[in-house]
């Protein structure tokens, strides 16, 4: 059999293409054994109410490999952790078709999970004055803008909420309030303009600084005057008079006490 240079390249590339995806291959199945690991814990973790954990574990193993059963289980330890929009969000890609079409027990599943979700949602009513426009914020995010003596009533995730209204020319206003899973809460606030405030001095006292600083002035000046007069009253009054001596070239003037009996 003749040697063909032309054949003996077709098989090398053959075998590099067979390797290439037996390593495409063996990559997958250990993404899906990470994805599969990381699954496992996250599912110990809600098993032992450890959501937190259990969130991290399986945000980790849906972005390595999609799956529903990560999505189902990730949507309830974002409810243990308190984070129910989120759980809410989640579910809603998943009946989406996001993850795949659902059979009809998961479909029924979801939905389920869903109303549980939004039963958990409380209810925080917000009402502001005393700005045209006055931004309301929850930790942060911005939530709404009112105009002065409007309320906004928002589904927000329970726990230790603070709220912010903020306008400019304004001081911030601020209240921290707790709300229980399924809770309502009503929180007014004022926010105050700046001049008015007790940190910025007002107008009438703004006019008023100049005038008492003159009076200030004015009267350290006659007491300044007072002094000297009688300062140089006193030295006129104690000055001795002309004894006759003439000046010492060492001393000066020389002056002597007299003491009676000598």
């Amino acid at each position: 059999m003749s040697y063909n240079p032309s054949m003996r390249l077709s098989w090398a590339l053959a075998v590099l293409v067979i390797t290439s995806f037996d390593a495409s291959a063996l990559a997958e199945e250990s993404v899906e054994a990470q994805a599969r690991s990381l699954f496992e814990q996250g599912l110990r973790a809600i098993e032992q109410s450890r959501f937190v954990e259990a969130r991290d574990y399986l945000n980790r193993s849906l972005e390595l490999y999609a799956n529903q059963a990560t999505v189902f289980n990730l949507a309830v330890a974002l409810r243990g952790t308190g984070e129910t929009r989120a759980s809410i969000e989640l579910i809603d890609q998943l009946l989406a078709g996001r993850y795949g079409e659902l059979n009809e027990e998961r479909l029924a599943q979801a939905r389920e999970s869903r109303e549980a979700s939004v039963r958990d949602l409380a209810t925080l009513r917000i009402q502001a004055e005393g700005a045209p426009e006055i931004e309301i914020r929850v930790d942060g995010e911005l939530l709404a803008r009112l105009h002065s003596g409007e309320q906004t009533e928002h589904h927000v995730d329970s726990g230790s909420l603070l709220i912010t209204a903020s306008a400019p020319g304004h001081s911030t206003a601020e209240r921290r309030t707790f709300l229980e899973r399924g809770g309502e809460a009503t929180v007014a606030l004022r926010v105050i303009p700046l001049e008015s405030s007790a940190e910025t001095p007002t107008t009438r006292e703004r006019e008023a600084t100049p005038r008492r600083r003159a009076w200030i002035w004015a009267v350290l000046g006659v007491g300044v005057a007072v002094v000297c007069a009688a300062i140089v009253t006193s030295i006129l009054l104690t000055r001795p008079e002309d004894d006759g001596l003439e000046d010492d070239p060492v001393f000066g003037r020389v002056t002597t006490t007299l003491v009676d009996g000598l």
